[in-house]
Formats: structure tokens, sequence, C-alpha cells
């Protein structure tokens, strides 16, 4: 049983080799390249992510990067109102892919449905009018940047996103960027944990158990 186990338990944590694209290694640094590929291990195993790197060390373009590697055909970015462009710029510097961009700035904006990547901020998403534009397409992959702004489970603009009818549900893949994921206490990040890693949670515990247990 024990050689059996740690077998798994070797298989599980165990890097899947990548290659990473010649345009990208001039881009990334040593870590940066290290980091794509433990993404890409996590994609290749079924896992959601969380990438907690300190601020200013490049979680936009490693996640950019692994856009790239699973050649999705429609991604949805939530990020704050002052970093969309930004992301806009990181992905054209990466992808190789011929994407339609579209930024979303204000609540009168309609979706574009044609467009690849979809960027919006989570300030917007609280609104009916965005929210239900956004619910009604499918995504390859969702990505939560500065995902601490979703750790209060009673803000709308964590309904909007993490309940059984928010945006979640519409994505093959989440995943989530984040310096700071627990910002005050230990319970701030079962919300996180819950939608990356459902198989790891729901099974074992609930919010409650959570809270007493770590918290």
């Amino acid at each position: 049983y024990d050689a059996a186990f740690a077998r798994v338990l070797n298989d599980f944590t165990k890097p899947v080799e990548m290659t990473v694209p010649t345009a990208l290694t001039g881009e990334l640094r040593p870590y940066q390249q290290v980091g794509l590929r433990w993404l890409w291990t996590n994609v290749s195993k079924g896992f959601g992510s969380c990438m907690a790197d300190d601020m200013g060390l490049g979680k936009t373009i490693q996640a950019a990067g692994l856009i790239d590697r699973i050649k999705a055909k429609r991604v949805l970015i939530l990020t704050l109102a002052s970093l969309k462009i930004n992301w806009e710029r990181e992905i054209r510097d990466v992808v190789h892919q011929d994407y339609k961009y579209q930024i979303l700035f204000k609540v009168a904006d309609k979706v574009d449905e044609s467009a690849n990547v979809i960027i919006c901020n989570y300030d917007l998403i609280i609104h009916k009018a965005i929210k239900s534009q956004l619910t009604k397409l499918h995504y390859d992959v969702i990505i939560l940047d500065e995902a601490h702004n979703l750790s209060n489970m009673e803000a709308q603009r964590s309904k909007n996103v993490y309940s059984n009818t928010g945006l979640i549900r519409c994505a093959d893949r989440v995943y989530a960027l984040t310096g700071t994921p627990v910002r005050n206490r230990p319970k701030d990040f079962y919300i996180m944990l819950k939608v990356l890693a459902p198989e790891c949670i729901e099974p074992y515990t609930n919010y409650e158990d959570y809270v007493v247990r770590y918290c």
C-alpha cells in the first residue's frame, strides 16, 4: 500500500514537460519559465491554479503564455479597471493566435460574441446588463486577476463570479492570479479553493467546518 501510494503521489506532483515557445524564451525569466511549466502541468492534470507570485514578478506574462500554449479560442479576463489595457498589451505581445480583442469600459457596452479575448473589470460585472451578456458565452479559460478582490463571499462581485449562476460555470478552466491570496484571515481563501480545487474541498469540508478547523 505504501509503495503504491508513493507512486500515485509522485505522479500527482511530477511536472509535465513542455517546450517554452521560442518567441517567449527571450521574454520569460528562468523562474517565469518554471511558472509556465507549473501552470501547464496543472492544465494537463485537470487542476485549477492560483499563481501567487509577488507583485511585479510577471504573473500576467506567464498567464498569457498559458493562453498561447493551450490555444484557447475564447478567454475572459477579470481584473481591475486600471489593468485592462495592460492585459491586452501583454497578450498581444505573447500570444501568436490571430485573436480579436474587446475591452469592456462601461455598463452600456455590448459584448462582442466574436471576440476571442474579452477583458472586463470587477466593478462592471456587478451590473446585470454586463453579467447577463458574459454568461451567455462559453470560455476555454477564465482568468481572475487580483483574485483577492473576490474573497468576500457576500459581495455581489463574488456572487456574480462564483455562484451557481456565476461566470465560472461558463468556463472549462479557471485560473487565479494574486500576490495576496489571503489578505486578512485563512477563511478568505476558502471560496478560491472551492473553485480551483473542488475535488479537494467539497467532499471533505464545508465553509463552516473549514473556518472552525483552520481559522
